[in-house]
Protein backbone atom coordinates (compact mmCIF):
# COMPACT_ATOMS: atom_id res chain seq x y z
CA UNK A 1 0.00 0.00 0.00
CA UNK A 2 2.75 2.44 0.93
CA UNK A 3 4.58 1.58 -2.29
CA UNK A 4 1.53 2.55 -4.34
CA UNK A 5 1.15 5.80 -2.38
CA UNK A 6 4.84 6.56 -2.91
CA UNK A 7 4.52 6.00 -6.64
CA UNK A 8 1.51 8.30 -6.89
CA UNK A 9 3.27 10.97 -4.82
CA UNK A 10 6.46 10.67 -6.86
CA UNK A 11 4.44 11.16 -10.05
CA UNK A 12 2.93 14.35 -8.61
CA UNK A 13 6.36 15.52 -7.51
CA UNK A 14 7.93 14.81 -10.92
CA UNK A 15 5.11 16.67 -12.67
CA UNK A 16 5.61 19.68 -10.43
CA UNK A 17 9.37 19.61 -11.08
CA UNK A 18 8.79 19.61 -14.83
CA UNK A 19 6.52 22.64 -14.58
CA UNK A 20 8.78 24.40 -12.05
CA UNK A 21 12.35 23.30 -12.84
CA UNK A 22 13.97 25.87 -10.53
CA UNK A 23 11.84 25.06 -7.47
CA UNK A 24 13.70 23.70 -4.45
CA UNK A 25 12.45 20.57 -2.72
CA UNK A 26 11.16 22.49 0.31
CA UNK A 27 9.08 24.67 -2.03
CA UNK A 28 7.79 21.64 -3.91
CA UNK A 29 6.78 19.92 -0.68
CA UNK A 30 4.88 23.00 0.45
CA UNK A 31 3.07 23.22 -2.89
CA UNK A 32 2.08 19.55 -2.66
CA UNK A 33 1.01 19.94 1.00
CA UNK A 34 3.45 17.34 2.27
CA UNK A 35 6.57 17.50 4.44
CA UNK A 36 10.01 17.81 2.90
CA UNK A 37 10.89 14.41 4.38
CA UNK A 38 7.92 12.78 2.59
CA UNK A 39 9.07 14.38 -0.65
CA UNK A 40 12.43 12.66 -0.18
CA UNK A 41 10.94 9.36 0.98
CA UNK A 42 8.92 8.89 -2.21
CA UNK A 43 12.19 9.14 -4.18
CA UNK A 44 14.03 6.38 -2.31
CA UNK A 45 16.35 4.37 -4.54
CA UNK A 46 19.88 3.01 -4.42
CA UNK A 47 21.60 6.13 -5.74
CA UNK A 48 20.03 9.56 -5.31
CA UNK A 49 18.09 9.10 -2.05
CA UNK A 50 19.11 6.47 0.51
CA UNK A 51 17.46 5.86 3.89
CA UNK A 52 19.92 5.54 6.77
CA UNK A 53 19.58 4.25 10.32
CA UNK A 54 18.90 7.05 12.78
CA UNK A 55 22.03 6.38 14.83
CA UNK A 56 22.87 9.95 15.82
CA UNK A 57 25.90 9.20 17.97
CA UNK A 58 27.50 7.18 15.18
CA UNK A 59 26.62 9.80 12.57
CA UNK A 60 28.18 12.69 14.46
CA UNK A 61 31.21 10.62 15.45
CA UNK A 62 31.88 10.14 11.73
CA UNK A 63 31.35 13.72 10.59
CA UNK A 64 34.85 15.05 11.47
CA UNK A 65 36.28 12.45 9.07
CA UNK A 66 34.39 13.93 6.12
CA UNK A 67 36.59 17.02 5.95
CA UNK A 68 35.23 20.29 4.56
CA UNK A 69 31.44 20.52 4.61
CA UNK A 70 28.62 23.04 4.58
CA UNK A 71 26.13 22.82 7.47
CA UNK A 72 22.64 24.18 6.81
CA UNK A 73 20.04 24.84 9.47
CA UNK A 74 16.74 26.54 8.67
CA UNK A 75 13.31 27.36 9.89
CA UNK A 76 10.31 28.51 7.86
CA UNK A 77 11.79 31.94 7.09
CA UNK A 78 15.56 31.94 7.65
CA UNK A 79 18.34 29.75 6.22
CA UNK A 80 21.78 29.65 7.90
CA UNK A 81 24.76 28.08 6.10
CA UNK A 82 28.29 27.70 7.45
CA UNK A 83 31.29 26.11 5.74
CA UNK A 84 33.99 24.44 7.80
CA UNK A 85 34.80 21.17 9.52
CA UNK A 86 33.07 19.27 12.27
CA UNK A 87 34.75 18.89 15.63
CA UNK A 88 33.91 15.93 17.89
CA UNK A 89 30.46 16.20 19.46
CA UNK A 90 29.93 16.25 23.20
CA UNK A 91 26.61 14.77 24.36
CA UNK A 92 24.58 15.09 27.53
CA UNK A 93 21.67 12.75 26.96
CA UNK A 94 19.77 13.98 23.88
CA UNK A 95 21.56 17.34 23.86
CA UNK A 96 24.71 17.74 21.81
CA UNK A 97 27.32 20.45 21.35
CA UNK A 98 29.63 20.97 18.37
CA UNK A 99 32.21 23.77 18.29
CA UNK A 100 34.46 23.24 15.32
CA UNK A 101 36.03 25.16 12.48
CA UNK A 102 33.16 27.60 11.80
CA UNK A 103 30.63 24.86 12.69
CA UNK A 104 28.92 25.81 15.97
CA UNK A 105 25.80 23.85 16.90
CA UNK A 106 23.44 23.28 19.83
CA UNK A 107 21.53 20.06 19.20
CA UNK A 108 18.29 18.69 20.67
CA UNK A 109 17.90 15.18 19.29
CA UNK A 110 14.90 13.88 21.25
CA UNK A 111 12.59 14.30 18.24
CA UNK A 112 15.07 13.57 15.46
CA UNK A 113 13.62 10.62 13.58
CA UNK A 114 14.76 10.25 9.96
CA UNK A 115 18.14 10.31 8.23
CA UNK A 116 18.79 10.27 4.49
CA UNK A 117 21.79 10.44 2.20
CA UNK A 118 20.87 12.59 -0.78
CA UNK A 119 22.73 13.15 -4.03
CA UNK A 120 21.49 16.14 -6.04
CA UNK A 121 22.62 17.31 -9.47
CA UNK A 122 23.19 21.02 -9.90
CA UNK A 123 25.23 23.20 -12.28
CA UNK A 124 28.34 22.61 -10.15
CA UNK A 125 28.01 18.84 -10.42
CA UNK A 126 26.77 16.21 -7.99
CA UNK A 127 26.16 17.38 -4.41
CA UNK A 128 26.48 14.72 -1.69
CA UNK A 129 24.60 15.33 1.54
CA UNK A 130 23.27 13.93 4.80
CA UNK A 131 19.87 15.21 5.90
CA UNK A 132 18.16 14.93 9.30
CA UNK A 133 14.39 15.28 9.82
CA UNK A 134 12.22 15.29 12.92
CA UNK A 135 9.04 13.29 13.55
CA UNK A 136 6.94 15.91 11.75
CA UNK A 137 9.02 15.58 8.58
CA UNK A 138 10.63 18.98 9.15
CA UNK A 139 14.29 19.39 8.22
CA UNK A 140 16.54 19.67 11.27
CA UNK A 141 19.88 19.98 9.48
CA UNK A 142 21.51 19.26 6.13
CA UNK A 143 25.22 18.57 5.73
CA UNK A 144 26.73 19.00 2.25
CA UNK A 145 30.18 17.80 1.26
CA UNK A 146 32.44 20.56 -0.07
CA UNK A 147 35.37 20.40 -2.45
CA UNK A 148 38.15 18.36 -0.86
CA UNK A 149 35.80 16.26 1.30
CA UNK A 150 36.58 12.58 1.78
CA UNK A 151 34.10 10.74 -0.46
CA UNK A 152 35.40 7.36 0.71
CA UNK A 153 34.55 8.24 4.31
CA UNK A 154 31.11 9.41 3.17
CA UNK A 155 30.28 6.24 1.23
CA UNK A 156 31.69 4.02 3.99
CA UNK A 157 29.31 5.73 6.42
CA UNK A 158 26.41 5.19 4.02
CA UNK A 159 27.26 1.53 3.73
CA UNK A 160 27.41 1.18 7.52
CA UNK A 161 24.10 2.96 8.21
CA UNK A 162 22.08 2.05 5.13
CA UNK A 163 18.70 0.45 5.75
CA UNK A 164 16.93 -1.39 2.97
CA UNK A 165 13.41 -0.34 3.87
CA UNK A 166 11.88 2.65 5.62
CA UNK A 167 8.14 2.60 6.23
CA UNK A 168 6.48 5.76 7.41
CA UNK A 169 3.64 5.92 9.92
CA UNK A 170 0.19 6.51 8.47
CA UNK A 171 0.24 9.95 10.02
CA UNK A 172 3.33 11.97 10.87
CA UNK A 173 3.44 13.82 14.16
CA UNK A 174 1.96 17.31 14.13
CA UNK A 175 4.14 20.32 14.77
CA UNK A 176 3.77 21.51 18.35
CA UNK A 177 1.55 24.55 18.57
CA UNK A 178 3.35 27.75 19.57
CA UNK A 179 3.29 28.30 23.31
CA UNK A 180 0.37 30.55 24.18
CA UNK A 181 0.78 33.75 26.14
CA UNK A 182 -0.52 33.64 29.69
CA UNK A 183 -3.31 35.91 30.86
CA UNK A 184 -1.57 39.06 31.99
CA UNK A 185 -3.20 38.97 35.43
CA UNK A 186 -1.61 35.54 35.99
CA UNK A 187 1.94 36.81 35.47
CA UNK A 188 3.84 38.33 38.36
CA UNK A 189 5.33 41.05 36.20
CA UNK A 190 7.24 42.80 38.99
CA UNK A 191 8.95 39.56 40.07
CA UNK A 192 9.62 38.68 36.43
CA UNK A 193 11.40 42.00 35.89
CA UNK A 194 13.38 41.57 39.12
CA UNK A 195 14.57 38.14 37.96
CA UNK A 196 15.50 39.61 34.57
CA UNK A 197 17.51 42.36 36.27
CA UNK A 198 19.32 39.73 38.39
CA UNK A 199 20.54 37.64 35.42
CA UNK A 200 24.23 36.76 35.66
CA UNK A 201 24.57 34.86 32.39
CA UNK A 202 22.59 34.78 29.14
CA UNK A 203 22.06 31.02 29.56
CA UNK A 204 19.98 31.74 32.69
CA UNK A 205 17.37 33.43 30.50
CA UNK A 206 15.71 30.17 29.44
CA UNK A 207 15.37 29.00 33.03
CA UNK A 208 13.81 32.33 33.96
CA UNK A 209 11.18 31.92 31.22
CA UNK A 210 10.37 28.41 32.46
CA UNK A 211 10.16 29.59 36.07
CA UNK A 212 7.56 32.22 35.20
CA UNK A 213 5.90 30.04 32.50
CA UNK A 214 6.16 32.90 30.05
CA UNK A 215 6.68 32.31 26.30
CA UNK A 216 9.60 34.18 24.78
CA UNK A 217 7.45 36.56 22.75
CA UNK A 218 5.35 37.47 25.77
CA UNK A 219 8.58 38.07 27.70
CA UNK A 220 9.45 40.74 25.13
CA UNK A 221 6.09 42.40 25.73
CA UNK A 222 6.27 42.55 29.53
CA UNK A 223 9.98 43.07 30.24
CA UNK A 224 9.72 46.84 30.26
CA UNK A 225 11.66 49.52 28.35
CA UNK A 226 14.79 49.06 30.46
CA UNK A 227 15.34 45.68 28.83
CA UNK A 228 13.28 45.54 25.62
CA UNK A 229 12.08 47.92 22.98
CA UNK A 230 10.30 47.05 19.77
CA UNK A 231 11.72 48.34 16.49
CA UNK A 232 10.62 48.34 12.89
CA UNK A 233 10.59 45.19 10.75
CA UNK A 234 13.13 46.84 8.45
CA UNK A 235 15.64 46.82 11.33
CA UNK A 236 16.94 43.39 10.32
CA UNK A 237 18.09 44.66 6.94
CA UNK A 238 19.40 47.91 8.42
CA UNK A 239 21.43 46.16 11.10
CA UNK A 240 23.04 43.67 8.70
CA UNK A 241 23.93 46.40 6.22
CA UNK A 242 25.37 48.70 8.89
CA UNK A 243 27.34 45.84 10.47
CA UNK A 244 28.87 45.28 7.03
CA UNK A 245 29.59 48.98 6.45
CA UNK A 246 31.21 49.46 9.86
CA UNK A 247 32.97 46.06 9.92
CA UNK A 248 31.26 45.25 13.21
CA UNK A 249 31.45 41.48 13.82
CA UNK A 250 28.32 39.74 15.00
CA UNK A 251 26.86 36.41 16.02
CA UNK A 252 23.88 35.07 14.06
CA UNK A 253 21.71 32.38 15.69
CA UNK A 254 19.15 30.47 13.58
CA UNK A 255 17.28 27.43 14.77
CA UNK A 256 14.34 25.09 14.71
CA UNK A 257 13.09 22.79 17.50
CA UNK A 258 15.94 20.33 16.89
CA UNK A 259 18.96 22.51 16.15
CA UNK A 260 20.51 25.94 16.69
CA UNK A 261 23.34 26.97 14.38
CA UNK A 262 25.61 29.91 15.18
CA UNK A 263 27.94 32.03 13.07
CA UNK A 264 30.50 34.34 14.69
CA UNK A 265 32.40 36.92 12.69
CA UNK A 266 32.04 39.76 10.20
CA UNK A 267 29.57 40.05 7.33
CA UNK A 268 31.11 41.41 4.15
CA UNK A 269 28.60 40.98 1.33
CA UNK A 270 24.93 41.77 1.90
CA UNK A 271 22.40 41.76 -0.91
CA UNK A 272 18.63 42.08 -1.12
CA UNK A 273 17.01 39.98 -3.83
CA UNK A 274 13.24 40.21 -4.10
CA UNK A 275 11.75 39.37 -0.71
CA UNK A 276 15.05 38.02 0.62
CA UNK A 277 17.86 39.70 2.54
CA UNK A 278 21.09 37.78 2.07
CA UNK A 279 24.60 37.57 3.45
CA UNK A 280 26.77 35.96 0.77
CA UNK A 281 30.24 35.46 2.21
CA UNK A 282 32.70 32.65 1.38
CA UNK A 283 32.14 30.68 4.60
CA UNK A 284 28.78 32.08 5.76
CA UNK A 285 25.46 32.58 4.02
CA UNK A 286 22.29 33.89 5.63
CA UNK A 287 18.96 34.11 3.79
CA UNK A 288 16.09 35.96 5.49
CA UNK A 289 12.62 35.91 3.95
CA UNK A 290 11.43 39.39 4.91
CA UNK A 291 7.81 38.30 4.46
CA UNK A 292 8.20 36.12 7.54
CA UNK A 293 9.29 38.97 9.82
CA UNK A 294 6.44 40.04 12.08
CA UNK A 295 7.94 41.67 15.18
CA UNK A 296 11.49 42.73 16.02
CA UNK A 297 12.92 43.66 19.43
CA UNK A 298 16.16 45.03 20.82
CA UNK A 299 16.80 42.95 23.94
CA UNK A 300 19.22 43.73 26.78
CA UNK A 301 20.27 41.01 29.24
CA UNK A 302 22.48 41.85 32.22
CA UNK A 303 25.36 39.48 32.95
CA UNK A 304 28.32 39.43 35.33
CA UNK A 305 30.44 40.61 32.40
CA UNK A 306 28.17 43.53 31.46
CA UNK A 307 25.13 44.06 29.28
CA UNK A 308 24.52 41.67 26.37
CA UNK A 309 22.28 43.11 23.68
CA UNK A 310 20.62 41.43 20.72
CA UNK A 311 18.07 41.84 17.97
CA UNK A 312 15.38 39.14 18.23
CA UNK A 313 13.12 38.47 15.25
CA UNK A 314 9.74 36.73 15.50
CA UNK A 315 7.34 35.33 12.92
CA UNK A 316 3.58 35.87 12.94
CA UNK A 317 3.33 32.43 14.57
CA UNK A 318 5.26 33.73 17.56
CA UNK A 319 8.42 31.74 16.75
CA UNK A 320 11.90 33.16 17.21
CA UNK A 321 13.40 32.88 13.72
CA UNK A 322 16.64 34.86 14.04
CA UNK A 323 18.80 36.40 16.77
CA UNK A 324 21.70 38.76 16.11
CA UNK A 325 24.26 39.51 18.86
CA UNK A 326 27.45 41.48 18.93
CA UNK A 327 30.51 39.25 18.69
CA UNK A 328 31.90 38.33 22.10
CA UNK A 329 33.53 35.50 23.98
CA UNK A 330 31.64 34.04 26.94
CA UNK A 331 33.72 35.98 29.43
CA UNK A 332 34.17 39.22 27.50
CA UNK A 333 32.24 42.45 27.34
CA UNK A 334 30.09 43.49 24.42
CA UNK A 335 31.85 45.75 21.92
CA UNK A 336 30.68 49.39 22.18
CA UNK A 337 30.12 49.53 18.42
CA UNK A 338 27.40 46.90 18.60
CA UNK A 339 25.40 48.87 21.14
CA UNK A 340 25.69 51.94 18.93
CA UNK A 341 24.34 50.01 15.93
CA UNK A 342 21.33 48.84 17.93
CA UNK A 343 20.70 52.34 19.32
CA UNK A 344 20.42 53.68 15.78
CA UNK A 345 17.43 51.48 14.93
CA UNK A 346 14.07 53.19 14.70
CA UNK A 347 11.20 52.34 17.03
CA UNK A 348 8.21 50.51 15.57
Amino acid sequence: MQSMQNTALKNRLDSYKEENPKARLVEIAKALNISEMEALHCQLDNETVVALKADWKRLFAALPDLGPIMALTRNDYVVHECKGRFAPTSWQGPMGLVQGDNIDLRMFSSRWTYLFAVQVKNPRGLLHSLQIFDDTGRAVQKIYLEKGADLNAYFNLLQELKQERLDLPEQLASRPAPEQARAIDEVEIENFRKDWAALQDTHEFFGMLRKHRVPRLQAMEIAGPEFVREVRRESVVQLLEEAREKAEPLMAFVGNPGMIQIYSGPVKNTKRMGDWMNVLDPTFNLHVDERGIDRVFIVHKPTRYGLVSSLEVFSAQGELILSLFGYRKDDSQQAPGWGQLLASLRLS
